[in-house]
């Protein structure tokens, strides 16, 4: 059973991931990234748990107590006619007591994505909350919502405890009701010692399977929540952008900037030419390729989609700007830090592509991450760059600088900028000006 479950949710996990890549943003703008994550994670151990548990637990609740009925029956009709009236009782009880416990566990599973979110959002906005000078008395912010999630596990602790004291009862009540017949019929003489001594033997065997399913549901129902909401997310819709002015054709080799002010759909438009939504009016066309072209993974070989903010992982250099390229040699990647512009990092670091940056390593500036998202590109051989507002969070000089660096890497390139600088429309064969929707598409 635990093989059976883990094929489960591995499957479960890939298609996840498969409609994670294929809906793009559209799943972190729905649900969340902490809830994804969370899901990923967190929701697939849960929901593994929950299927190796429950599924034997069920199986066990119907097929051993009917087979130690029969068995009861077998020794003694008065037994047998006893457990056989106090088991749908129990089941009934066990339904009602599940309902309740069910939609608190669900709503404790909520709380903790909730948790999750908020404690994410908190570790992103510190710098900022650092910069204001209220970042120490945001805790109390961050304690109330760990707060509210102690006071749902609590609460649905109390109602798992309650329902198993209750089934304990009911299981003694039968029990007791049984022997109690016993030892009259056993007095009376009515009633052989050895047959007596079987059915006390088996009807606590005869509940057990019903007390180990309710103590298995309750400490499972996070799986359970943590699948409806796995369910949930492969639900997600692609999104989807409208080009009402007709078509734009990007051609290939060309330099394009995407202008418009922030929030009127420049994002949007370079998602649909990675192929991460779809466009549900007008035509799109880039380097030829247009329609479902868009979405087939030969076309997303080709694309590299750089970032307002580039994410630099956790691990060596090598592993950073190999992303696109797993088997590319050390002097392939060399050489595309160096055409980023990283000559001097790599020079700085004694251990070369061996050394740790991100997080657990050598913290890199704006602009290095930047560069390190070209170099990524360079080495992957991808010859479709998207670029999102590049150097948008960056200082002037420095943006200038990696605004050269991109411009002497375009040629046999097809390079797509989002941006509201102006200065970028000096140095671009063409123009997609993005106003409320309307799209305008101009050559230089």
């Amino acid at each position: 059973m635990q093989a059976y479950a883990h094929r489960c949710v591995s499957g479960l996990r890939g298609r996840l991931v498969e409609r994670l890549y294929d809906c793009g943003s559209a799943m972190p703008d729905a649900f969340g990234s902490a809830a994804v994550v969370t899901a990923l994670v967190d929701g697939c151990l849960k929901a593994e748990t929950y299927i190796r548990k429950n599924v034997p637990r069920t199986v066990g609740v119907v097929v051993v107590p009917a087979a130690l009925c029969v068995a009861i029956f077998l020794q003694d009709v008065v037994s047998g006619i006893i457990v056989l009236v106090c088991y749908p009782f129990i089941i009934a009880f066990m339904r009602l007591i599940g309902y309740t416990a069910s939609d608190e566990s669900a709503k404790r599973h909520e709380g903790f994505v909730e948790m999750s979110g908020h404690f994410m959002d908190s570790l992103r906005g510190m710098e900022t909350l650092r910069i204001f000078g209220v970042a120490r008395a945001y805790s109390a912010t961050v304690h109330a919502a760990s707060e509210r999630y102690r006071r749902m596990v609590m609460k649905t602790l109390r109602i798992a405890q309650l329902s198993g004291a209750v089934l304990d009862i009911f299981a003694t009540c039968g029990l007791a009701a049984v022997a109690i017949m016993l030892g009259f019929r056993m007095v009376e003489g009515t009633m052989a010692f050895l047959p007596a001594l079987v059915v006390l033997m088996l009807v606590p065997e005869y509940f057990a399977p019903i007390k180990a399913y309710a103590s298995d549901y309750h400490a499972s129902l996070d799986g359970k929540s943590a699948l409806g909401k796995m369910f949930e997310l492969l639900a997600c819709a692609r999104r989807a952008v409208s080009l009402p002015s007709g078509r734009i054709a990007v051609g290939e080799g060309a330099t394009v900037a995407v202008v418009g002010a922030s929030g009127s759909g420049k994002s949007s438009l370079l998602d649909a030419m990675a192929g991460a939504c779809d466009v549900s009016k007008g035509e799109l066309s880039v380097c030829g390729v247009s329609g479902d072209g868009l979405t087939s993974d030969e076309w997303r070989a080709r694309v590299a989609y750089i970032p307002q903010h580039p994410y630099v992982f956790s691990g060596t250099l090598r592993d950073n700007v190999s992303l696109y390229a797993p088997s590319a040699s050390d002097a392939a990647l060399l050489d595309a830090l160096a055409k980023a512009g990283l000559d001097a990092l790599i020079a700085s670091m004694p251990q070369g592509l061996d050394g740790v940056v991100g997080e657990a390593g050598r913290s890199l500036s704006g602009g290095e991450a930047h560069r390190v998202a070209l170099a990524r590109a360079i080495a992957g051989g991808r010859d479709v760059w998207l670029l999102d507002e590049p150097g948008s969070s960056l200082d002037e000089q420095t943006e200038l600088e990696l605004k050269q660096a991109i411009l002497s890497l375009t040629k046999g390139r097809t390079v797509v900028v989002a941006t509201h600088r102006l200065h970028w429309l000096d140095d671009v064969d063409e123009i997609v000006a993005v106003d409320g929707g309307e799209v305008r598409h101009e050559r230089v």
